[in-house]
């Protein structure tokens, strides 16, 4: 076979000779990621005959919120400490020669080995524009896994991915690789606002639903669930227009207790969108209305926002899900 082209993070080819890997612990839970790519790979493609060095399954994630990344791969068998062998995969702009636009940020980590290396180009292609260490996940077996998250991540807007298995002492020799599309994603969150934390009996209060999306592609339509409480009245299914990547949406929800639901009760709203489901509860107590002092009071914070986004995996082109804090 024609060997693969040499393998470059932002236009230069790397090579790991001279670098010092800092040691880090593995089994760090997946980055969540607002781009999302993945793809298989022939197995028996490679440009070596050893089956660690041979790519069947490659995916990446970034977050461009909070600087994370993450890198995975699947071999065809288990590599081998006597041929090192590098897992590099970056995230970069397509051009009219490949994945090579800026910025860039790529992790690089040896297959046998429990190091791993990020480093971003932005200006300049020659030169890495900052750099820092990593964890590792499967060092040795036939699923690697490499991620980062550091602030000199961030803000980034890639729209391609490449992962390639190189040798470490010569980075244009290419294993073997794959690059793919990197698709935006959206993320769902749900926060519940405005009611006060102790309500009485037999009067109407307003809930504020607040449907958040931190990712950045459009939610679509959100379906809301308000969640039943014995005595409480209230419209329990709604629809939320479509919420723009960082954009959010509220809704106002009137809700009444009745006698049935006296006592401390958990108000929960779920909202749904796509394969995205999230969910945001808060306690409410309700007085009875015979006791004294029994005002419905005013303002109440709200929940705290947990958001789920996309986890690159090996799974369909969505990836996985998982939860992670909103960012702002």
């Amino acid at each position: 076979m024609t060997p693969p082209a040499p393998h470059r993070l932002g236009g230069r080819p790397l090579v790991l000779t001279g670098l010092v890997l800092a040691l880090v612990g593995a089994g760090t839970p997946a980055a969540q990621a607002s781009f999302v790519g993945e793809a298989a790979d022939p197995a028996g493609d490679a440009a070596a005959p050893e089956p660690g060095r041979d790519l069947v399954a490659a995916g990446l994630g970034y977050d461009r919120g909070s600087g994370r990344m993450q890198v995975l791969a699947r071999l065809r068998g288990t590599p081998d400490a006597t041929a090192p062998t590098s897992l590099v995969g970056y995230v970069g702009r397509r051009t009219a020669n490949g994945c090579t636009g800026l910025p860039s940020a790529g992790l690089v980590g040896l297959t046998t080995g429990r190091a791993t290396t990020w480093l971003r180009f932005d200006a300049d292609a020659q030169t890495p524009s900052a750099r820092g260490s990593g964890d590792r996940q499967g060092s040795g077996t036939t699923a690697q896994g490499l991620s980062a998250v550091d602030r000199r991540l961030q803000g980034m807007r890639p729209d391609c991915g490449r992962v390639a298995l190189v040798d470490p002492d010569d980075g244009t020799r290419v294993f073997d690789e794959a690059t793919f599309a990197l698709t935006a994603r959206p993320s769902l969150g749900v926060e519940l606002l405005s009611l006060p934390r102790y309500v009485s009996q037999n009067r109407t209060h307003t809930l504020r639903v607040r449907v958040r999306n931190p990712g950045d592609a459009p939610t679509g339509t959100v379906r809301l669930r308000i969640g039943a409480i014995g005595g409480m009245t209230a419209k329990r299914a709604h629809r939320v227009a479509s919420v723009a990547p960082g954009r959010t949406r509220t809704i106002r929800v009137r809700v009444r207790f009745g006698s049935r639901a006296a006592g401390t009760n958990r108000l929960r709203a779920t909202a749904t969108a796509g394969g995205l489901r999230a969910t945001a509860q808060r306690p409410v107590y309700v007085r009875r209305t015979s006791r004294r002092g029994t005002g419905g009071g005013s303002g109440g914070g709200g929940t705290s926002s947990t958001c789920v986004q996309f986890f690159p995996g090996f799974g369909g082109d969505a990836g996985s899900l998982g939860l992670v804090p909103c960012r702002r």
